[in-house]
C-alpha cells in the first residue's frame, strides 16, 4: 500500500510505548508483539491518533528535528508503509457517522465459548439467550473486547481477515452485525468521553 500525505493512520490494536535506554519499546497488546523503534519512530507513532494526516505528522517531526524535511519525509513514509504492510497500522477512512464519538464494547455478562475453527457460541447472562457466530462474525465479535469506534472495528476486522477496508460492502456488513448485536444486548454503546 502506498501512503500519501493526506492519509490518516490508526493502530489496529491498542499500543503501549515505553522508553528503554536510547530506544523505545512498542507493545501491541492484542497481537502480543513487542517491537523496538528508534526515537524518531516513537515520535511518529505517538502522533498517530486516527485524525492527524501523515503530512501533519511529518511537519511536526521536522519541527522537532535537525534533519531535512525531505529526509524525514522519506524515512517516515518507509516506516509507516512497513507498519501498514505488517498490519500494525491502517489507513482510516472517515465517514460522517464515525465522527460521533460512539464506542462499542462487548457486554461483560456475555460468555464466549470457542467452536473450534468454525466460530463461537455466545451466551448472554442478562437475557439468558445464546447465539452462534461463524468464523467471520467471530472476528467482528473479538474486535469489541475493548472499546472501539465503528472505524476501529472495521480496521480490526480488515486486518485480521486481509480484506479491503475501502470495500463499502464490508463496512455495511459490519454495521449491520454491530447494530444487531447492540439490539440483542450482546454489545453496548458508550460515548467516547465516558470510557474509563
Amino acid at each position: 500500500m502506498n501512503i500519501v500525505p493526506e492519509d490518516v493512520l490508526c493502530f489496529c490494536d491498542p499500543v503501549a510505548i515505553e522508553r528503554i535506554d536510547d530506544d523505545h519499546a512498542v507493545f501491541l497488546t492484542e497481537l502480543r508483539e513487542l517491537i523496538v523503534v528508534n526515537e524518531m519512530g516513537a515520535a511518529a507513532l505517538v502522533m498517530i491518533d486516527g485524525t492527524t494526516s501523515v503530512a501533519t505528522i511529518v511537519e511536526r517531526l521536522a519541527a522537532q528535528s535537525s534533519s531535512s524535511v525531505e529526509t524525514i519525509w522519506e524515512d517516515t513514509m518507509v516506516f509507516f508503509s512497513d507498519w501498514v504492510r505488517k498490519g500494525y497500522l491502517i489507513r482510516r477512512p472517515v465517514k460522517a457517522d464515525e465522527t460521533t464519538g460512539i464506542l462499542y464494547i462487548a457486554n461483560p455478562a456475555v460468555i464466549t465459548e470457542e467452536k473450534d475453527e468454525e466460530g463461537v457460541v455466545l451466551f448472554n447472562g442478562d437475557t439468558r439467550r445464546r447465539i452462534e457466530l461463524n468464523a467471520t462474525a467471530a472476528v467482528m465479535w473479538q474486535s469489541v473486547r475493548i472499546p472501539r469506534t465503528m472505524a476501529g472495528i472495521l480496521a480490526y476486522f480488515c486486518t485480521r481477515v486481509d480484506a479491503d477496508i475501502e470495500n463499502a460492502d464490508i463496512g455495511d456488513d459490519i454495521r449491520e452485525f454491530i447494530d444487531m448485536m447492540v439490539e440483542n444486548g450482546y454489545i453496548g454503546r458508550v460515548l467516547e468521553g465516558e470510557k474509563q
